[in-house]
């Protein structure tokens, strides 16, 4: 295959973007802060979230928005995403999804879940290349092994469009409330091609299944200097009142 001088220089920035995105950005896909990994639930009928934070690594910076709505067992979200990385680099993210989750109950120790996400990123160095596209879907599992201790299994695709190919997703997590105002986890992220992300976080519930507050670190396994820290907020509530 060929590629002329513009296409190569675009190529290059474009695969520099995606080395910036896996160091900032543990999983493409969206989920519930502080987590990565995706539990089986969703925000609930006529809940919405709005989540804010800030990932470091490498010299380079991202600011995260999102959101979301619950209908019934589903969940419909957005996000945006604004990675400043060194020599003026900038890299714009846009994020959509759809979430189902089977209804909780009590007594049930296994729940099963689906999610399918389409996004779309641009590079600062190289606008007229057009965006990288990921479309993408996973399966889930969360198994509730006590009130206070559950593990969140995913497995899933994601279509590359800028290498042309699919890419294995598998997440694993364990999370563990020691006291209901707090939740500390650790878990394994892995995209086919790139580096597992390892990460631990905590959740501090400053007003209780209102506001919450995350402190996160993360790092590549067997890359140097990989290591990065988050920080956020989430605001939950319903349209009830």
């Amino acid at each position: 295959m060929h590629y002329d001088l513009f296409t190569m220089k675009s190529l290059t920035h474009f695969r520099t973007a995606g080395l910036l995105l896996t160091c900032l950005l543990p999983q493409m896909a969206l989920a519930a802060r502080p987590m990565s990994t995706e539990d089986a639930s969703t925000t609930g009928d006529k809940h919405y979230q709005f989540e804010a934070w800030q990932d470091h690594a490498q010299g380079s910076h991202a600011s995260n928005l999102a959101g979301a709505v619950g209908w019934a067992t589903l969940e419909l979200g957005a996000g945006f995403t604004q990675t400043n990385a060194p020599a003026g680099q900038a890299i714009r993210d846009r994020s959509i999804y759809l979430k189902w989750a089977q209804e909780a109950h009590e007594e049930q120790a296994f729940r099963i879940g689906l999610k399918v996400w389409h996004q779309r990123s641009r590079d600062s160095l190289a606008p007229e290349s057009g965006a990288i596209r990921n479309t993408g879907g996973l399966s889930i599992l969360t198994w509730t092994i006590t009130p206070e201790l559950a593990t969140h299994f995913n497995l899933g695709m994601v279509y590359n469009n800028l290498n042309r190919r699919y890419e294995r997703v598998t997440n694993a997590a364990i999370a563990w409330n020691p006291i209901p105002s707090v939740q500390v986890f650790a878990e394994a992220l892995h995209q086919r091609y790139a580096p597992t992300t390892q990460a631990v976080g905590l959740r501090f519930w400053a007003i209780q299944d209102k506001l919450g507050l995350d402190l996160t670190g993360s790092r590549k396994a067997g890359v140097k200097d990989s290591s990065g820290v988050g920080f956020g907020l989430g605001w939950y509530g319903d349209f009830g009142g």
